[in-house]
């Protein structure tokens, strides 16, 4: 064998004509990527934020107005207990029970609540309130009072007070005023 013919390792003749051949360029990094628009998982993120954003502006709003309503229904009340309280008469406990049914219509559904009169609206109250005035105690006069001229002689015109506020307050346990 002749020397010509063996490769050598420090032969690099095929090594720069295979480069000249081939005319190659150094590697091009890509460029960065931008800001805009944000990658799909960014978009889900956005769309959660906004929705619990959403969620607790709502309660908030709802749990302003429930207070706003409830402190202007207990503001109400205590303005018609201390009529009643100088001139015990029917027209006062018919308002004050206007009231208590506007209040259990802001803590009960309308289906519940709208269609009850009489010892049925007694027993809702008993019921709700988990106590036994308004059916067998001095909460009966909401059943009766509004529809005689005078309230009776005996009435417990004091207990009858306090059934209503604890019962307002039962109800109302909840609502931070």
């Amino acid at each position: 064998m002749t020397q010509a013919s063996t490769p050598t390792l420090h032969n690099t003749a095929p090594v720069q004509a295979a480069q000249q051949t081939l005319q190659l360029e150094d590697i091009h990094l890509p460029a960065t990527p931008s800001l805009w628009p944000p990658a799909p998982g960014w978009w889900i993120a956005l769309a959660l934020l906004l929705g619990v954003i959403g969620f607790i502006a709502r309660r908030a709003y709802r749990y302003r107005k429930i207070r706003q309503q409830h402190q202007y229904i207990l503001n109400v009340l205590q303005v018609l207990q201390q009529d009643f309280a100088q001139q015990p008469d029917p027209e006062a406990i018919a308002s004050i029970n206007q009231l208590l049914r506007r209040l259990a219509l802001m803590f009960f559904p309308r289906e519940q609540v709208a269609s009850l009169t009489g010892h049925d609206w007694l027993k809702f109250l008993d019921r709700s309130g988990e106590t036994d005035e308004f059916t067998q105690g001095s909460g009966q006069l909401l059943g009766t009072a509004p529809y005689q001229n005078r309230l009776p002689e005996d009435s417990d015109i004091e207990g009858f007070s306090n059934a209503v506020e604890n019962w307002v307050k039962w109800i109302t346990r909840e609502v931070k005023a």
